[in-house]
């Protein structure tokens, strides 16, 4: 009887209930899931040392294993908009699965890391505290970025975003700046895991569908990265790719 190891992206039932329910109706397939108190809940994170044990007792128990990164590395989809830790941190939780496909290569390692959804409206539900202010201010900041970028810019359209850019509070936008690089950073050393063959399968599905922004911007890096060139290991990373920007550093 196979079984699948699943790293859930989250503690919703979307995430973590419906799997096991769709597999009790498979007869010949056996699930192997974290408890749910491993789990987090919304804004707080799932505990890392507490994941890795977990992976580390059941790997090798299974034939195939389906990974969330983004619970691993920041505790699930929500804290992967709100951690600090620092880029070097985060990619060091990759290598446990590099570690874990070393020693037993028979898994077959699946993998999905999400880029991070930038929402055009004020809200800090789930997101940092300060979006409930400036969320739409910085959704903007992101689209004109990307159409400068892309030269679709108008005169008008680059005054407004030296303007934005001046309304909203430095040190809001160095975190979420920050924070976006990092993420981005991962993402790119999950192309690197997969490239090396750590990773039989590797997608990474964007969280927000904008046509122009964040999450665009980075997709299209993302591509490059994936279709043209092979990313360096613990390479650094610019999301944030005009006027006050933050690279974040391997």
């Amino acid at each position: 009887m196979p079984r699948i190891l699943l790293l859930p992206l989250d503690e919703r039932p979307c995430n973590f209930l419906y799997p096991a329910l769709m597999v009790e109706k498979c007869t010949d397939v056996q699930l192997l899931l974290p408890l749910k108190e491993l789990m987090g809940s919304k804004k707080r994170p799932a505990p890392f040392l507490l994941l890795a044990q977990w992976l580390e007792k059941n790997f090798s128990c299974c034939d195939y294993a389906v990974i969330s990164i983004d619970m691993l590395v920041y505790g699930g989809i929500v804290p992967s908009r709100l951690h600090h830790q620092t880029t070097r941190e985060c990619l060091d939780r990759l290598h446990l699965l590099a570690d874990l496909r070393a020693r037993y290569p028979q898994v077959k390692l699946f993998a999905f890391s999400l880029i991070m959804r930038a929402p055009c409206y004020n809200s800090a539900d789930e997101e940092p505290d300060y979006y409930a202010e400036h969320g739409s201010s910085l959704f903007r900041v992101g689209v004109l970025r990307d159409k400068i970028q892309r030269n679709l810019a108008t005169a008008e359209e680059k005054s407004e975003l030296s303007g934005l850019e001046q309304s909203i509070p430095r040190s809001v936008l160095s975190d979420f700046c920050s924070r976006r690089s990092t993420n981005h950073a991962v993402n790119l050393q999950t192309i690197f895991l997969a490239e090396q063959g750590v990773l039989d399968f590797l997608t990474i599905p964007l969280d927000d569908c904008a046509l122009l922004g964040w999450a665009a911007a980075e997709r299209q890096q993302l591509w490059t990265a994936a279709y043209t060139a092979t990313p360096a290991p613990m390479r650094p990373a610019a999301s944030c790719w005009h006027g006050r920007s933050t690279t974040a550093a391997a």
